[in-house]
């Protein structure tokens, strides 16, 4: 994408926003051909801090799963790391911030619980 835009483009894309016009036909016409990717928006998504710090531990503990799946025997290691990630997208669309509490602490304790197990095992 091209962050570096002047003022002045910027005010014209603001004011063809409020028009309605195709700004992608007037920057082909301006720049010359070029790829449709340069000129889609990127989306952002905006959340309370109580939602980022639960996403955050989420990712946490998603990233702290894979590192200790990564210590299993390399025969399971797929299967697990495949098993972590469908636990993950099962509940990805839960908005239930109680429920999203309870799922990171049961999902702490099963890393732990796997940590240990391997661990006695000698991984």
């Amino acid at each position: 994408m091209d962050y570096q835009r002047s003022s002045s483009e910027l005010k014209e894309d603001m004011a063809d926003d409020k028009k309605g016009k195709d700004k992608s036909s007037k920057k082909k016409k301006k720049n010359g051909a070029t790829s449709e990717s340069k000129h889609e928006r990127v989306m952002v998504l905006a959340f309370d801090l109580q939602t980022f710090i639960l996403r955050a531990r989420v990712l946490k503990l998603y990233r702290q799963a894979l590192r200790v799946a990564h210590l299993a025997p390399t025969n399971v290691r797929g299967e697990l790391r495949q098993t972590i990630r469908q636990e993950i997208e099962k509940n990805q669309n839960c908005d239930d911030k109680q429920k999203i509490r309870f799922l990171i602490s049961e999902g702490l304790e099963r890393v732990k619980t796997l940590d240990e197990m391997l661990d006695m095992q000698g991984h």
